[in-house]
Order: structure tokens, then sequence, then C-alpha cells
């Protein structure tokens, strides 16, 4: 059939209805939203995914059916989206595998979160992830929050802008602090700041970077640890830092025998 497309989902309904036609493809624009949790109310994680959904029992909500096999594509568009004061008691999960897919600015401020146990089969808190390393998935603010009882605190991959501040992490089973790239090599993140927060009983490095493009400024300042780092005492590792990265690091405590992997992590 010819490109068909319409934003009435009565329509898109009747339509896909009315013989065989290819996998949909869904685009969702969401602008300017702040979710505010009601005091005594948890939420049990959030899913926010784009790409292809395929698979046994993969479920379409705009037709509202089970399809097994290729399901749909999904877009998003995403901007400026807030959290506040929510308890979050499971993994909140924001990612893509979508090269059009634009997510800029997601905030959490005064939020809890536990994944119920540090085992790996917990997953992240919060996993703010782009598959490609396209500079399409942005600005990522966690401020104000707890994080007990994870597996990892705050994990992005391929993200540009990250900012971690006034936060308190306690019993982290993996990294407090993850700031990753992929497959397709060193990422430019612009500003990462990690500042004022306070780690407690991280078993593994409370700061995980992996390879470090050129075009990155990196904070990391006044922050406070209590029983953390990885089995030899280091509290941040990076794999690579490419020449041209800025840092600001001052003020730290990370404890009595700490160490950083690499001298440019240190502080100044």
């Amino acid at each position: 059939e010819s490109e068909w497309s319409c934003t009435d989902a009565s329509e898109f309904n009747a339509h896909m209805a009315n013989g065989w036609h290819y996998t949909p493809y869904y685009t969702r624009t969401i602008d300017n939203l702040t979710i505010v949790g009601q005091e005594g109310v948890t939420v049990a994680g959030i899913s926010i995914t784009s790409g292809h959904a395929y698979g046994e029992n993969a479920y379409d909500p705009v037709r509202d059916k089970i399809v097994n096999g290729s399901c749909y594509f999904m877009t998003h568009k995403l901007s400026n989206i807030s959290f506040k004061n929510i308890a979050f008691t499971g993994k909140v999960d924001i990612n893509t595998s979508n090269l059009d897919t634009v997510i800029d600015g997601v905030t959490f401020d005064r939020c809890s979160f536990t994944t119920n146990g540090t085992a790996s089969s917990n997953g992240q808190a919060v996993r703010y992830y782009n598959e490609s390393n396209n500079e399409n998935v942005r600005n990522l603010t966690v401020k104000n929050c707890s994080f007990e009882n994870c597996f990892q605190g705050v994990y992005t991959a391929n993200i540009v802008g990250v900012s971690v501040t006034d936060c308190e992490f306690d019993t982290i089973g993996h990294n407090a602090i993850a700031v990753q790239s992929g497959v397709h090599g060193p990422v430019n993140h612009k500003a990462v700041v990690i500042e004022n927060n306070t780690f407690n009983n991280i078993t593994d490095r409370i700061i995980r970077f992996n390879n470090v493009n050129a075009d990155t400024q990196i904070t990391i300042k006044n922050n406070t640890a209590v029983n953390s780092g990885d089995g030899d005492g280091q509290v941040i590792k990076a794999t690579s830092l490419a020449d041209g990265i800025t840092y600001d690091i001052s003020g730290n405590s990370w404890g009595e025998g700490k160490t950083v992997a690499n001298p440019e992590l240190n502080d100044k």
C-alpha cells in the first residue's frame, strides 16, 4: 500500500482493519510535562521505550491488541519532562534504539528510588539510554533524590548533558553513577556535573566513565563517601579520556585509602 498517516486513533484502527498492512510507525510527542507524586503513593517504575516492538505476544497500545511478530515502530519526540516528589519502587528506564527519537530534558527532583535489592537482575534505578551516539538524547538532571538498596543508581549511555546533584546513595551493588559510551566510539557528553552528593556502602566504583571524547566538561565537586569503592579501593575510573576534556574537580572526600584510577579525575 502507499504511505498513509493520521492523528486519530479511531480512524487509524478502522483503516488497519481493512486488509493487509505493513508494520505501523508511531510518533509520540510530549512537551513541558511535570508529574508530581502524591504523598504516600509509590510508583513501581516507568518504562519509556522507542524502537521496534516485536516478538511473541507484543502489545500494540494504539490497536489494543496482541501481535505475534513485527508489532510497531515507535519514535519519541520528548522535551522538558519532570518527575517530582515520586517514590519509585522499581526501575525507571528511558531508552531508545530509534535514530529519529529525540529526548531533550528529563528531570527527577526530590524523588526516591529503590529496586529492592542490589543484585544485577534488578537493573538500574534510573537508566537513560541511547543506543546510538548521535546526540539525540540529552540533558538528564537528577537532583535532591535518594537511592537505596539498588544494583545501580544513575546509569547513562551515549548521553549529552548529565547532572547529578544534592543526592544520597546508600547500599548500591555496582556504580552509583555511570556515564557510559557504547560501540560507536567515545562520546562528547558536553557538561557532566556530579556535585554535593553523599555515597554510603557503594560496593563498586562510585563513578564510572567509559570512553569520553574531547568536547566534554567534567565537574566533580564537594562529594562525600563512606565505605565505598571496589575491592582495590578505587572510587572513580574512566576507560579513556580524550585530550581536550576540561576538568573542575575539588572538595571531594572519598574516604581514607581510596584512590582514583585516572590522574585527570583526582582533586585539583
